[in-house]
């Protein structure tokens, strides 16, 4: 199976010096079960956590702007880490929980390769504003500033370079002109002028996007297994009334 596996050896557990012959197959598979279930809650909420921390907007491409979440860690769209998280496998004294995930395999990587266009593709192409950063789908096939175009634009973070981006190729929104919001831009309706946006880069596109290795990405594996180790010991001592 693709993704991370993170393993416990129940040898490495005092619960192991519990699970001999003397005890039942039903309360050996009960405590693993037990080890197992505690990794994968462990590790659910390690990547809850990781979803809370504050996020860098100063940094390229959003300089200064604030991107709808992407929910890497942890959501509810079937594509976070947290929800790669498998049912804990059993094979003899080892517990093993997979997380099928590439993007975390990328993290966990010391040096992570570049990440570049797949198979047929030249460019990656990356948000520049909030209203791409919140859309799923193909970024051709990106709508929220009607029709785009290739075209070269100036690079956010460098006025004096010329980078490929996907751009509006006409213009798609209005100035408002009355109210508190008074001279602010709108995206147009049906029915209203557009008379903004034509040539804003929407999507920057790149040939490659480099990564760094990121040492939370997972939770200590220590820490796993001694809160494995406690709940599989609780679990044996509520089974056998704590004798072996």
């Amino acid at each position: 199976m693709a993704g991370h596996e993170v393993t416990i050896d129940v040898d490495d557990l005092e619960a192991r010096k519990l699970l001999d012959d003397a005890a039942s197959d039903e309360t050996r598979k009960a405590v693993l079960e037990a080890a197992g279930a505690s990794m994968r809650a462990d590790l659910t909420r390690h990547f809850r956590d990781r979803e809370k921390e504050p996020v860098d907007n100063s940094v390229w491409p959003k300089l200064g702007q604030k991107f709808p979440k992407r929910y890497f860690w942890s959501g509810t769209r079937g594509n976070s880490v947290a929800e790669a998280i498998r049912e804990p496998r059993i094979d003899g004294d080892t517990v093993t929980v997979n997380i099928d995930s590439p993007a975390l395999e990328h993290k966990i990587a010391e040096n992570p390769p570049p990440i570049r266009p797949g198979a047929g593709r030249k460019f990656l192409a990356v948000p520049a504003n909030a209203r791409a950063a919140g859309w799923d789908g193909r970024p051709t096939d990106f709508r929220g500033a009607g029709e785009m175009a290739f075209a070269f634009a100036r690079a956010s973070d460098d006025p004096n370079r010329w980078v490929p981006a996907l751009v509006a190729h006409t213009h798609y929104q209005r100035q408002i002109t009355k109210g508190k919001n008074k001279g602010q831009l709108a995206v147009a309706r049906a029915g209203q002028t557009a008379t903004h946006g034509a040539g804003e880069v929407q999507f920057w596109l790149i040939r490659e996007a480099k990564t760094k290795h990121d040492p939370k990405a997972l939770p200590p594996e220590d820490a796993l297994a001694e809160s494995a180790r406690i709940v599989a010991l609780g679990v044996f001592a509520r089974l056998t009334g704590g004798r072996p």
